[in-house]
């Protein structure tokens, strides 16, 4: 009947698409089945170093931290690198005040967010 002609496609039974059999799960890719492979066997390991230290009680944290792990103390960002600022350091634009790490201006002349002169 035509219930049974849902799912199927034109011109043939009801083939290997996605719409071709109810409650079929797709065979994992071969690139799936290798990165799995790869992951199990070399899980990864964080190499990084905690080296950023937070203003409010001292823990060290990791660069990409949005907030200390031991204080929940919020860190701003670096508009040039994406790395974590503690607070009260760092360069902050006078115009769109946001932050940088002073290290990474140097190669700058205005703020690399509104362009204001630095």
């Amino acid at each position: 009947g035509a219930m049974s002609q849902l799912g199927r496609r034109p011109g043939g039974g009801g083939g290997s698409g996605a719409a071709g059999g109810a409650g079929r799960v797709d065979k994992p890719k071969p690139y799936n089945l290798l990165a799995v492979k790869i992951f199990t066997r070399h899980m990864p390991v964080d190499t990084s170093v905690d080296r950023v230290r937070c203003a409010k009680c001292g823990a060290y944290n990791k660069d990409w931290s949005s907030s200390c792990s031991a204080c929940s103390s919020p860190f701003g960002c670096c508009i040039v690198t994406g790395r974590a600022i503690p607070q009260f350091s760092g360069w902050q634009c006078m115009s769109c005040h946001h932050r940088a790490l002073e290290t990474e201006l140097e190669r700058y002349r205005n703020c690399p967010l509104c362009h204001t002169p630095i």
